[in-house]
């Protein structure tokens, strides 16, 4: 009898273990599509700017600034009128040696020999928040600017919607920049990055975190 019921207790393990994995599979499998089908959709709408400093000393960080702004400023009416993701990415692709020279020029005036260079790519970024929208980490589109080494700390912001012109002190991102985000975003990716579904954001999140993390990249279909 006793060997019986040990017998027993064996198989209600192993069976209550491969339920268990089974189960975590499962929720596993599920948290990572959504994960990767809601940035994905999110990543294929947005536009980011990035620019790295040559270093971190405080006259490199401060050359970073002045070539960012001086780039937003010079080309901001054609940004900021540029209507989607592929206008603003044509723009880009028609400057970009147009952009390169500029911010070159902005270095070179300052009385530095840094080499500077345009390129447009696709990055990861962390999670970051503008004003009262949040963007969650993943792989993105991006124009950026290295300057010299490109080792110091960079900057960076979203260039499509052109959250890049809103003041960083404000706490509402402005009525004609989220009719825009609501327009190219699908209703649940727009209550994602107004957080209205923080739970769901945070398996988004987590999920990208991992997948850079481990180096894992999956094809999206």
């Amino acid at each position: 009898m006793n060997s019986e019921f040990f017998i027993f207790s064996k198989r209600s393990v192993a069976l209550a273990l491969i339920f268990g994995f089974t189960l975590t599979f499962v929720w596993s499998l599920r948290g990572w599509s959504y994960s990767e089908e809601m940035q994905g959709g999110m990543s294929s709408q947005v536009m980011r700017f990035h620019v790295r400093a040559n270093s971190d000393s405080e006259q490199d960080q401060s050359l970073k600034l002045l070539v960012k702004n001086g780039v937003l400023n010079n080309y901001r009416q054609s940004l900021e009128s540029a209507g989607s993701l592929e206008q603003t990415r044509e723009f880009l692709i028609e400057n970009q040696n147009d952009i390169e020279a500029f911010a070159a020029a902005l270095v070179t005036a300052e009385g530095y020999d840094y080499t500077v260079t345009a390129n447009i790519t696709t990055e990861y970024f962390p999670t970051r928040t503008y004003a009262d929208i949040k963007l969650p980490a993943g792989q993105y589109d991006t124009l950026r600017i290295d300057i010299g080494n490109a080792i110091g700390e960079n900057w960076w912001c979203v260039m499509f919607p052109p959250l890049c012109f809103v003041d960083v002190s404000v706490k509402e991102i402005p009525k004609q920049e989220k009719e825009t985000l609501k327009h190219i975003l699908t209703d649940e990716e727009y209550a994602l990055v107004t957080g209205e579904l923080n739970v769901k954001f945070k398996v988004v999140e987590l999920w990208q975190i991992l997948r850079e993390e481990t180096g894992i990249r999956f094809a999206r279909n």
